[in-house]
């Protein structure tokens, strides 16, 4: 018993070394800059994240609504800040357009503001733009043909646009959401919209004007997700984030594997809840969870990043949102 306690100990620490040495070498390559509340940061709740056409990065919060990092100071686009029109301190979600615009979902409606004149453009306060930005939001999107989708409680739409930015068309379509959020991603490239919302997986897309919903090809539609966090694609694979694991969908093959935490595999999720995605700039995939980032850059597994790394090890475990921008994470 002696002995193969002793067997057992070696081979439990040998892997730690071997993971230990993988982790090094991915977070050696970055340095670490943190903004929290003790840098100027008015909530630690970020909920999203956006780099503008400009190079401002856009910050959703919950509890300072909206917030710009112009990598010096921080300023406030909340009720927070008194010369602010916006009214809310809760945002959700931050996504730009064709034309220069941020479209942001705060929990009561969604803003829009010119980012060359700061202010709200023409056009978005009478009829169908009226009603849909007056919706407690869920998210926005603009996808590859430069449309804007937008969900709110209890639809969908979906915006189109002249040459010169002025609304083209507006379709709606009844679509109660039952789930936290809907992650949104224009996988192939060609306006059809990967979904997740209550507890299905879909794809929406817009045909004569009308808002069409389509199943998943076979082997991922009869997938069991019960809350879709995130979809982002890896080359010819597709990878879904929800509350109970990360999913694997192989293009070619049509094949699925779930990713799940394993407490004898040193490998495995850090935690089943992942909540964000991301591609590193060497390829590798990022999985933001409760219990820090996953790294999967090779067939053995991923490999940990959180608050124990040796190497710039995080302020927090809970990993909400992931953004990649010029090499940077």
């Amino acid at each position: 018993m002696r002995m193969q306690r002793t067997i057992l100990l070696t081979i439990l620490f040998c892997a730690s070394v071997f993971r230990t040495q993988a982790q090094n070498t991915f977070l050696n390559r970055y340095n670490l800059l943190t903004l929290n509340m003790s840098t100027g940061l008015p909530s630690n709740q970020v909920r999203d994240m956006h780099t503008d056409s400009f190079g401002f990065v856009w910050i959703a919060s919950s509890g300072a609504g909206l917030l710009r990092y112009d990598g010096y100071q921080i300023d406030a686009f909340s009720s927070l800040n008194l010369n602010s029109a916006f009214r809310s301190n809760s945002c959700r979600n931050i996504t730009e357009d064709s034309f220069h615009r941020l479209w942001t979902c705060f929990d009561e409606y969604t803003a829009i503001i010119d980012l060359k004149t700061m202010k709200t453009p023409d056009g978005f306060d009478k009829g169908l733009a009226k009603e849909a930005l007056s919706q407690p939001a869920i998210r926005t999107y603009h996808d590859s043909k430069g449309k804007m989708w937008l969900v709110t409680n209890n639809h969908i739409y979906c915006f189109s646009f002249y040459s010169n930015g002025d609304i083209k068309s507006i379709a709606k379509s009844a679509f109660k959401i039952e789930t936290p959020d809907v992650p949104l991603c224009d996988i192939d490239g060609n306006g059809k919209i990967w979904a997740g919302a209550n507890g299905k997986l879909f794809r929406l897309f817009l045909s004569k004007d009308k808002i069409r919903r389509e199943n998943m090809p076979a082997g991922l539609s009869s997938q069991n997700v019960p809350y879709a966090t995130a979809i982002i694609r890896q080359k010819n694979y597709v990878w879904i984030a929800s509350n109970i694991g990360l999913l694997k969908y192989d293009k070619r093959t049509h094949a699925c594997k779930w990713f799940k935490h394993n407490v004898a595999n040193p490998y495995s999720l850090s935690h089943d809840y992942v909540t964000s995605l991301a591609i590193a700039p060497n390829g590798s995939l990022l999985a933001g969870s409760l219990c820090g980032v996953n790294i999967l850059s090779s067939d053995k597994g991923f490999t940990h990043w959180d608050t124990t790394s040796p190497i710039n090890p995080l302020e927090s475990d809970f990993v909400n949102c992931l953004m990649i921008l010029n090499g940077q994470i």
